[in-house]
């Protein structure tokens, strides 16, 4: 596979930091990233960008060779063109198979987030959220995330974005 470019490193940096930060204050267990993960239930070994375990899941993590044996809580794949589709379909569907409960897709050109939460049904978007607004993870309630401050980018033109209706004079 071709290296990451620059930019979805840096974003693994930053939304791991700032993920990982917020996990360790709490106490709620570990935060990798581009770790081995063995899922069992597929028979296949995946390397997320971000991976997430909490506490009661830290044995899931063995020491002698330094994976993840097992469902992690949360897995993260950062799309680039290279990846796209595999993360999008082959990967997805490993982890709905391996009942990852929690599945983020980080589109790297446009800083969206993509939320999607395992149900009985499969996986469903629990929420996508656009360049510039605050991501609140289901699954660490207090966290906010803005991947254009923690990148230091400039926000989009305000007539740019979605949520900005057009005044009486447009």
């Amino acid at each position: 596979m071709v290296s990451p470019h620059g930019k979805h490193q840096e974003i693994v940096l930053q939304l791991g930091g700032a993920l990982s930060a917020h996990v360790r204050r709490a106490k709620l267990g570990k935060v990798w990233p581009e770790i081995d993960v063995y899922l069992p239930s597929v028979n296949r070994v995946y390397i997320p960008d971000l991976v997430y375990l909490s506490a009661d899941k830290l044995g899931l993590f063995t020491e002698p060779d330094g994976k993840i044996h097992g469902t992690p809580d949360l897995v993260v794949e950062l799309l680039s063109p290279s990846t796209k589709r595999r993360d999008r379909t082959t990967k997805q569907n490993a982890y709905q198979k391996a009942g990852v409960p929690w599945y983020w897709i980080v589109d790297v050109d446009d800083l969206t987030i993509e939320e999607l939460k395992l149900t009985p049904e499969g996986y469903l978007i629990a929420q996508s959220v656009a360049r510039g607004h605050k991501f609140l993870p289901g699954l660490f309630p207090g966290l906010e995330i803005d991947l254009v401050e923690l990148l230091g980018e400039e926000a989009e033109p305000e007539e740019d974005r979605d949520d900005v209706r057009p005044t009486e004079n447009d």
